[in-house]
């Protein structure tokens, strides 16, 4: 069950560091990246993507009711991100390390991770941005317990404007 190590192991961090560290990139880096993907979108697709992205929107405008909207809540932001945490940064990233190395592992886990999430289309580059930060996580903590934590304040965070938003 145990996995090697990867032959060129990041430095462990501690993991409130490798925490804020992790919302720092996620901060900073999907601006950057949001702003590629709708200048690209505009350019080469003249905005014809934002309609195939609402697939969320259109669940968040529904009539769900108490219980509905708890349970959305709950599936998106808990058991959602536990799930892919296990999987992703808990299964997929320690083995891909082991293979080929840090940065490889992390880049080919956040691919297919972007590749897990095809309803976002044209922006599925932030998605393999946010799964290349929580493998970076992963890799320098030694856990999923920060991955975690990143991805359910990302979930988190879209939840709560969509919810609000109607």
């Amino acid at each position: 069950r145990d996995v090697p190590p990867p032959p060129d192991p990041l430095p462990r961090l501690h993991p409130v560091r490798a925490a804020l560290l992790g919302v720092f990139y996620l901060i900073t880096g999907f601006p950057r990246v949001t702003i590629l993907l709708f200048t690209a979108d505009q350019i080469l697709l003249g905005g014809a993507t934002s309609a195939e992205t609402q697939a969320l929107e259109v669940l968040a405008t529904s009539p769900l009711g108490v219980l509905g909207t708890c349970l959305f809540v709950f599936v998106v932001v808990f058991l959602g991100p536990l799930a892919e945490e296990k999987l992703f940064r808990g299964f997929l990233v320690p083995r891909l390390a082991a293979q080929w190395g840090s940065g490889p592992a992390m880049a080919i886990s956040a691919l297919i991770f972007g590749l897990f999430h095809p309803h976002y289309g044209l922006f599925m580059p932030i998605v393999m941005l946010y799964g290349y930060i929580f493998a970076w996580a992963r890799l320098r903590t030694g856990g999923i317990g920060v991955p975690f934590v990143l991805h359910v304040m990302v979930n988190g965070l879209v939840s709560i404007i969509l919810l609000t938003r109607t």
